[in-house]
C-alpha cells in the first residue's frame, strides 16, 4: 500500500512539475498492480468566499469550486489546511496551478499568492470537504 502512494505521489509530482516548465513528459505509473488505472482526484476542499480584487478572483476563482489540486497538495496528499498554507507561504509571487471542479467541469487555473489590498496572500477563504 505504501508502495503505490509513493508511486502515486510520485507521478503528481512530475506532472506539476511537466505542468509548471511546460515540457511534454510521458510519466509511465503502470506497475503490476495498478496497470490501467489512473487516480482520480477528487476534492478536498472548497471555495467559500473570494474577496473583490483579490489574486483569488483575478485567477478565476469563485465560491463553491471544489479543489482539486492546489500547486502539489491533492486528496492524495491533503492533511490539513496548514498544507495550503504552507504551499502558499512557499510560492509567493509564483504562480500556482490549481485545478478545480466547477458545476461538473474540471477547471485549471493560475493562481499566484501576493500581498494585495486585503487580508492574506490569496483573498480567499477555503475550507476542508466534510468527506476527505
Amino acid at each position: 500500500m505504501m508502495k503505490e502512494i509513493e508511486e502515486n505521489l510520485y507521478a503528481l509530482h512530475a506532472e506539476v512539475r511537466r505542468q509548471n516548465s511546460g515540457e511534454q513528459m510521458d510519466v509511465d505509473t503502470n506497475t503490476d498492480h495498478n496497470a490501467d488505472k489512473k487516480v482520480k482526484l477528487q476534492p478536498f476542499a472548497r471555495v467559500d468566499r473570494v474577496d473583490t480584487g483579490s489574486p483569488a478572483e483575478q485567477a478565476g476563482l469563485v465560491v463553491n469550486d471544489q479543489i482539486l489540486e492546489f500547486g502539489s497538495i491533492s486528496s492524495v496528499n491533503f492533511q490539513n489546511l496548514q498544507n495550503i498554507a504552507a504551499v502558499v507561504q512557499h510560492s509567493k509571487g509564483q504562480p500556482l496551478n490549481v485545478s478545480v471542479m466547477r458545476s461538473g467541469e474540471e477547471i485549471h487555473l493560475a493562481l499566484t499568492p501576493q500581498n494585495w489590498g486585503g487580508k492574506g496572500l490569496l483573498g480567499c477563504n477555503i475550507i476542508p470537504v466534510k468527506n476527505h
